[in-house]
């Protein structure tokens, strides 16, 4: 599950097929002309034609196919987040839905070796230390529960330690990409943030650190 697609990314993979398939025929005919009058490659060049039609229907089922699925996606601003259960540091398993209390969360997927990741979990940690006991109008306080999709444990806990991470909220999943998480909040890069407020609702999708401190701001209680 992910956002809804709009109706501009529908025109946009269409407009992407449309060149992707003049691209593809441009490339056949030159082809073509190049081996037209060599008898050797008769066969070859006569089958040409077909397979450039058979690539661009290829080509327009998985633009479709992708149309469709994300056609039919939820996660989206107002959606209610998917519950997690993933091990800790302890190996004991910690939900998000526990990790609450009251509070907006930040749903962090990352990992170790993902540089981005990594560059922003200063600004991050900056956030959370000024706004982890901030009384918001709808909730009190912020806290971060980071999603690793490493797929070394140890790797994991030294860039916690390295990063001097301060939330208590670490959990992985070693299944990494092939995680079931990664269908249910609809994503296959890092780093993937979704802000919650205090009942589990998306009230925000991948905001940048300063975005984010502006939601935070937005929301305190005056």
């Amino acid at each position: 599950m992910t956002r809804n697609i709009s109706t501009s990314e529908i025109l946009m993979i269409g407009v992407a097929w449309v060149q992707g398939y003049v691209l593809l025929s441009k490339f056949v005919s030159l082809v073509a002309s190049f081996f037209k009058k060599k008898s050797f490659f008769s066969f070859f060049f006569n089958m040409l034609p077909n397979i450039r039609h058979l690539i661009g229907l290829f080509c327009c089922f998985c633009c479709l196919q992708y149309a469709c699925q994300m056609s039919s996606n939820t996660i989206v601003n107002g959606a209610t987040a998917p519950d997690i259960a993933l091990p800790n540091r302890n190996q004991q398993i910690q939900t998000l839905s526990q990790s609450h209390n009251e509070k907006l969360v930040l749903v962090e997927f990352w990992a170790s070796w993902c540089a981005p990741c990594r560059e922003e979990h200063t600004a991050l940690t900056d956030i959370y230390n000024t706004y982890k006991d901030t009384e918001f109008t709808d909730a009190k306080g912020f806290s971060v529960y980071s999603v690793s999709l490493d797929k070394d444990a140890q790797a994991w806990k030294n860039a916690i330690e390295q990063d001097q991470l301060p939330w208590d909220n670490h959990v992985i999943d070693v299944a990494a990409f092939k995680s079931v998480y990664t269908d249910k909040y609809g994503f296959r890069s890092i780093p993937t943030t979704f802000l919650l407020d205090k009942n589990g609702t998306i009230i925000g999708i991948n905001l940048t650190p300063n975005y984010l401190v502006y939601e935070l701001n937005r929301r305190k209680k005056s």
